[in-house]
Formats: C-alpha cells, sequence, structure tokens
C-alpha cells in the first residue's frame, strides 16, 4: 500500500475506530502501508486508541511491548525504503529510454512498437480511416462499434468485440 489514503483501508479505519473489529490482521505488513509515518499512525492512533489488537502473519511483530513497537517500526522503515528504490530504478529506466528515443507507453492502435519506436501499423490505419468516414457521415461511435462487430473486425486483444469508448479512443 503507497499510502492509507484507499477505500478499503478508510472502511477498516472506520470499523476499529467504532469498535467494531477486535483485531486487524494482514499478511505482511507493507499490505497495509509502505510509509512508516502511516504505519505508526495507524498503530498508535487508530488501532491502539480502539482497543484493537494488530498482526501480522509474515512478521511476528508485538506492537503491545517496546521491543515489538522497535521491530514494527523498523519493518515499516524498511518497506518504505523499498517502495521508493523501485521508484528510482523505475524513474531511471524510463528516463534511460527516453534518452534514447524510445517510445513510453501505451502503444495506441493503428502502430506498433519496433525497436523502442512506433510505427504505423498499414491495416488498422485503413481501419481507422474508415472509421473516420463512417464518423463523418453521421454515424455514433456506437454505431461504429456495432458495424464493426458485425463484420468480424477483431480488436487488437484477440476475440474482444468493439465498444463505442474503443472506437472514440
Amino acid at each position: 500500500g503507497k499510502d492509507i489514503k484507499r477505500p478499503g483501508l478508510q472502511r477498516l479505519i472506520e470499523l476499529v475506530k467504532g469498535q467494531e473489529a477486535e483485531a486487524v490482521i494482514v499478511y505482511k505488513l507493507d499490505r497495509l502501508s509502505r510509509k512508516t509515518r502511516d504505519l505508526l499512525f495507524l498503530i498508535e492512533e487508530t488501532f491502539e486508541k480502539g482497543k484493537t489488537r494488530f498482526f501480522s502473519i509474515s512478521e511476528k511483530v508485538d506492537t503491545e511491548s517496546a521491543l515489538g513497537m522497535f521491530f514494527f517500526t523498523l519493518m515499516g522503515a524498511l518497506a518504505q525504503m523499498e517502495r521508493q528504490l523501485i521508484a528510482e530504478r523505475t524513474k531511471m529506466a524510463l528516463t534511460h529510454k527516453k534518452e534514447k528515443g524510445e517510445y513510453l507507453g501505451h502503444v495506441p492502435y493503428g502502430f506498433l512498437l519496433e525497436e523502442g519506436r512506433l510505427v504505423k501499423n498499414e491495416d488498422e490505419q485503413k481501419l481507422i480511416q474508415k472509421m473516420k468516414r463512417w464518423k463523418k457521415e453521421g454515424k455514433s461511435y456506437r454505431e461504429i462499434a456495432k458495424k464493426l462487430n458485425e463484420l468480424g473486425v477483431k480488436t487488437r486483444k484477440e476475440g474482444k468485440i468493439w465498444f463505442d469508448s474503443s472506437v472514440w479512443y
């Protein structure tokens, strides 16, 4: 978990504050949050105040003892560091690709990715031109999708049908 602003976690906090939970059990601390500050907030300001016990299946932590809280804090700090290292490596890799002129992101319909560069897919480009022509003739995106499906034209994802949103995109 990147932060505590997630619907499921907010619901958990509500249950704890409403004293509707005896215990919170997680598989691993970093599934709860990967920010030390958030983990400490959850334990000290939410779970303890709500008289809710906390358990992690992977890490045997006892947040009710001084040594247990130290270990909990240390594990939280390691989870945060791991998250930050992943972000740094990802940023470096994307910067490297960008410097080499490689395309980043989703490959749009009508194109292929060859050696890191976008190249036109001629068959898909022809289909895009047909869709544009149908749109100019007054057909809605839904009507165009229906026509493509009736003609048996498949989307790039094998076996998938066309929707108005995919035609619009």
